[in-house]
């Protein structure tokens, strides 16, 4: 309880008797402690105190009895309690039984105030000044305007018309994806579209591929639905296509930016893994995150332009440019298997927000998002491009970094473990993402290390790249 608190002290002292209630610490057969003791024992007035109790009498947990004083309402005390209880009352191994253990791994870009640190070399985040804020604007009072507000507003059952047309005329085209609306499903980012995919296609007895190192995400929400989640084995041209996905139900790729390697996924592998797919009968999972932040040359054409038996399910998302925190995605598949989703979407969420996808449709129709697109691509590059450069000037490192994608994957050239690095490293305001996270069996030591530019600002990457030089050698002198 305290004084600075925005909750009043009657409101506190309130709850303290609340939970005494509860957990049956009142005196004998319920009877309150007179207010005299208990403006005591909280270091609080007894006028605060009387007020509290009158409270707690209005809401039927204290009853007065003439004469007698306070006691606690005889039917609170029915209700059955555990032997321990934790602060809310509740049996705290009740839940421990009930609930899955699942393992979630801690993700650095996730940190609420992650914007606070000097040196964020994070992914899954972008910087906040990059953030095309007058074209939003225009767009979100376009889609409160007479002829948008119905769709903007209303509780329409699935998908905005208008941004379903934009995205097959204009995203998925882009990618080579030749789609209708029918094909088409808004979801709130890629992993809410990954988790319906899951729930519908896999379960106990099913087997998934992931690549490794990979996306963490995706095998933790595949093996959450009860898949056996199997590693594929990761090179210079993507996913390897071996032996190793025989027997394989579903197998989740990054083509376009491997996760988190960057490569891009040559054509020969496309059609081999293709191929594979169509002989062991597996559904592939195309996350397309990022293909359109390439600095050198063209994007590829999606992996799912090249399937002609449908087999690809094909996963876009607007977080990874416009802002992360918008969490609007979208699922190019199968018409049957989009009709099976939106039956799943709408028993959970119902739709998307109505007012994201007016607006977004209207960025994207106005040529807003183009436009935004191309200026966010070339102030990447730029940082691209600099981060190599303090690399090689601070540290002596060189690579062949993919022109490509919101990060480098670095491999150090001694034995060191980035874990101990980055340890040292967040003492002077460098934040790295954990670098176990990637691989499904980290060995040690983790020697590859993704380090993100996007949320990063231009002028702050080379004092970063100073203290990750000055940390990396603390490690390295041992």
């Amino acid at each position: 309880m305290g004084r600075t608190s925005a909750e009043s002290l009657v409101h506190q002292v309130q709850r303290i008797i609340e939970r005494q209630i509860i957990s049956r610490t009142l005196g004998p057969a319920g009877r309150l402690p007179s207010s005299r003791l208990l403006a005591a024992q909280l270091g609080v007035s007894r006028s605060t105190v009387v007020a509290a109790l009158d409270l707690l009498v209005a809401q039927g947990y204290v009853e007065s009895r003439p004469r007698s004083g306070l006691f606690v309402n005889p039917e609170l005390l029915r209700i059955p309690t555990g032997s321990t209880s934790s602060a809310d009352g509740t049996a705290p191994d009740r839940w421990d039984k009930l609930l899955p253990a699942v393992r979630t791994a801690t993700r650095t870009g996730s940190e609420p105030s992650w914007w606070h640190a000097p040196y964020p070399f994070i992914t899954g985040q972008s910087d906040p000044r990059m953030f095309p804020r007058s074209a939003w604007l225009r767009a979100l009072r376009d889609a409160l305007d007479a002829d948008h507000l119905v769709w903007s507003t209303a509780e329409h059952g699935g998908d905005d018309p208008l941004l379903a047309e934009q995205i097959c005329g204009r995203i998925a085209a882009i990618r080579g994806v030749d789609c209708n609306p029918d094909q088409v499903l808004i979801t709130l980012g890629s992993q809410h579209a990954l988790s319906m995919i899951a729930d519908l296609l896999t379960g106990p007895g099913t087997q998934a591929i992931v690549e490794d190192p990979g996306y963490p995400d995706a095998r933790q929400i595949l093996g959450s639905h009860g898949a056996t989640v199997r590693a594929g084995r990761v090179d210079g041209a993507g996913l390897v296509v071996n032996e190793n996905l025989n027997g394989a139900d579903l197998v989740y790729v990054t083509p376009s930016h491997q996760h988190p390697t960057n490569v891009t996924m040559s054509v020969e592998r496309r059609i081999e893994l293709l191929e594979a797919a169509d002989a062991e009968d597996f559904t592939i999972v195309e996350d397309d995150y990022d293909s359109e932040l390439r600095y050198r040359g063209a994007p590829s054409p999606a992996l799912a332009s090249l399937d002609g038996t449908g087999r690809t399910i094909y996963l876009g998302t607007f977080s990874k440019f416009i802002a992360p925190g918008l969490r609007v995605g979208f699922v190019v598949a199968d018409a049957r298997l989009i009709a099976a989703m939106r039956d799943r979407l709408r028993l959970t969420i119902r739709q998307a927000p109505g007012l994201m996808q007016r607006a977004l449709a209207i960025f994207i129709r106005n040529g807003d998002y183009a436009r935004a697109l191309a200026a966010h691509r070339a102030e990447l590059s730029k940082r691209w491009s600099l981060l190599q450069s303090e690399l090689e000037d601070q540290l002596g490192w060189t690579g062949n970094y993919p022109p490509g994608g919101t990060s480098l994957w670095m491999r150090a050239p001694d034995r060191i473990d980035w874990r101990q690095v980055a340890v040292h490293a967040r003492v002077h305001g460098v934040l790295l993402e954990p670098p176990a996270e990637h691989w499904a069996e980290p060995q040690a030591p983790l020697r590859h290390l993704r380090l993100g530019f996007a949320a990063i600002p231009l002028r702050q990457i080379p004092g970063g790249i100073r203290e990750l030089a000055a940390a990396y050698r603390i490690v390295a002198d041992g």
